[in-house]
């Protein structure tokens, strides 16, 4: 199995290596990176990333919210966590600044 998985890793690392230099990012990664997924947890998965990219890498979790299932703490979901996250803080500032849709539809009907 390994003989099979690990060069689909490599290539993969060396398809994101070669996407972020393309981009131009590839010297601004300077502290390394976090992999999230499923994929992240396979063995030397993380290790296999540091070679690749000459940098650290740790495997990314879900940390440090409260009444979070155990079973969400994982880096499989490590990234929808953080969507989650970021859109609720998003919806939260909107509402904080009166965008939200409930903000906007007083103001048509006021409008109108």
């Amino acid at each position: 199995m390994t003989d099979i998985i690990e060069p689909r890793a490599q290539e993969l690392l060396a398809m994101v290596g070669d996407d972020l230099r393309r981009a131009g990012l590839d010297r601004q990664i300077p502290a390394g990176f976090v992999v999230t997924g499923g994929g992240a947890k396979l063995h030397g998965f993380a290790e296999l990333a540091e070679q690749v990219f000459q940098l650290p890498v740790r495997i990314g979790e879900p940390k440090g919210i409260l009444d979070l299932a155990e079973d969400v703490l994982k880096p499989e979901y490590a990234t929808v966590v953080g969507l989650v996250l970021s859109a609720a803080k998003n919806r939260r500032a909107a509402t904080q600044k009166g965008n939200g849709l409930v903000s906007r539809l007083k103001a048509m009907i006021a409008g109108a």
